[in-house]
């Protein structure tokens, strides 16, 4: 996410070929608009931890980041209740193809 003032051409970095890509304004956004969303998501949720000075490294591919954390994300083991004092617990059941299912269901 680059912008070089010399020739005004926006340029977007590809991680996997550690090279900078030059490309017009209308693709410099559009490219990066879902990675950006995807950014402000994942920041909002703790799921980021990317410093700003390194933001111009998303690619949007958070499973293969560096800076991914846990977050705010909850393990199916954790028992969780709503406000009228149900629990909340997975439910692990056969489907009719012998393939094994998991829900949530409230208790």
């Amino acid at each position: 996410m680059q912008y070089n003032n010399q020739d005004n051409q926006r340029k977007i970095y590809i991680r996997n070929t550690k090279q900078w890509v030059p490309v017009t304004e209308e693709v410099y956004r559009e490219y990066y608009r879902p990675i950006w969303r995807l950014q402000k998501e994942a920041q909002k949720n703790g799921q980021c931890v990317c410093p700003k000075s390194k933001l111009w490294i998303c690619d949007g591919d958070c499973a293969t980041c560096e800076y991914r954390a846990a977050g705010n994300t909850i393990s199916l083991d954790a028992p969780m209740e709503n406000a009228a004092g149900r629990s909340l617990q997975p439910q692990i059941h056969k489907r009719n193809s012998g393939r094994r299912c998991c829900h949530l269901r409230w208790l």
